[in-house]
């Protein structure tokens, strides 16, 4: 009875795991060259390339400076905008050379994530 109770778990596990896109697991969201210095949360991050990973549960971006190693991860919730996949890309607010990450976006995902600011 353990045994058949374990195959069903491990089986219902399987199922759950291959009806989630593959996108929306853990991975690479994008690599990307980002030309100015930036914040993400209350963390400075110079000009550089970039490597965005995106996780679920919980949902969380890791971004990491590929020519440094510096990384910072941040929750996200949905971003406002939610539709079909489009470009992927970054989202950043601010002007005069200071800029804060607000949103990723993936090219196969509906919709976007907002980066959890603290308060």
């Amino acid at each position: 009875m353990k045994t058949l109770l374990r195959a069903l778990t491990v089986l219902a596990i399987g199922i759950l795991a291959a009806s989630l896109p593959a996108a929306a697991r853990t991975g690479v969201l994008l690599t990307v060259k980002v030309p100015f210095a930036f914040t993400v949360g209350d963390t400075a991050m110079p000009a550089g390339n970039y490597i965005v990973e995106r996780h679920v549960l919980p949902s969380h971006v890791i971004i990491r400076n590929r020519d440094n190693g510096a990384s910072v991860i941040m929750l996200v919730g949905p971003a406002p905008g939610y539709g079909p996949p489009q470009k992927a890309r970054l989202v950043f607010s601010g002007a005069a050379g200071r800029y804060r990450l607000e949103q990723v976006w993936s090219a196969d995902v509906f919709g976007g994530d907002q980066l959890v600011q603290a308060r």
